[in-house]
């Protein structure tokens, strides 16, 4: 996770992966220069699990591209510090993973919230087969970006994200992923 700013959707969204069903992993949380209480937020939980890098403001490319390089597991999920995932989001992704060695990455669907964290009723439903996340990629970004769980083998095989292309430094790395790697999204609303 990397943060900037969080402010007060920081904690639900932390709190929401510390309570996850899975419950051996490394946390690592970038701050990213922030000049809010995020820092303090963070700090607050008091978990074992959470690894805390404060960084001067180099933005999210690079932040997350720091994030993988340090993690210590094969398996890398994202997740955005103003979102919530479920609390068996995880486990779910990480069985899907590794019952086949071909997929690269997992997604799942999502539902939007709203600013005070309550469901709307908007939900992001996508491709769940490789087959047809491949197809779409000609007209859209068929990953949610937040709800990925990744082998850290197939993200550095790629060389990660890319500053070269703006707000859509997830869409081109999947596009690079998808040549070598089978993608899959679980039918089921995890984030």
């Amino acid at each position: 996770m990397s943060v900037y700013n969080g402010g007060e959707y920081l904690k639900h969204s932390v709190q929401s992966i510390l309570n996850q069903s899975l419950k051996k992993f490394e946390f690592i949380i970038i701050d990213d220069g922030s000049t809010d209480n995020s820092r303090d937020t963070i700090l607050s939980f008091g978990d074992s699990r959470i690894r805390l890098i404060s960084q001067t403001n180099h933005g999210l490319v690079y932040s997350l591209n720091k994030g993988v390089k340090i993690a210590r597991s094969e398996f890398i999920a994202r997740m955005d510090a103003d979102d919530i995932s479920t609390h068996n989001r995880l486990s779910e992704e990480l069985r899907v993973l590794k019952l086949n060695p071909r997929l690269g990455l997992v997604s799942s669907y999502a539902r939007y919230i709203d600013m005070h964290g309550r469901k709307t009723s908007s939900v992001t439903t996508l491709p769940t087969k490789n087959i047809d996340i491949k197809r779409s990629f000609y007209y859209m970004n068929p990953i949610v970006h937040g709800a990925v769980l990744i082998r850290k083998k197939a993200f550095e095989e790629f060389g990660g994200y890319s500053n070269h292309y703006g707000p859509t430094e997830d869409y081109e790395l999947w596009r690079r992923i998808i040549t070598k790697w089978d993608m899959q999204i679980i039918p089921k609303i995890l984030y």
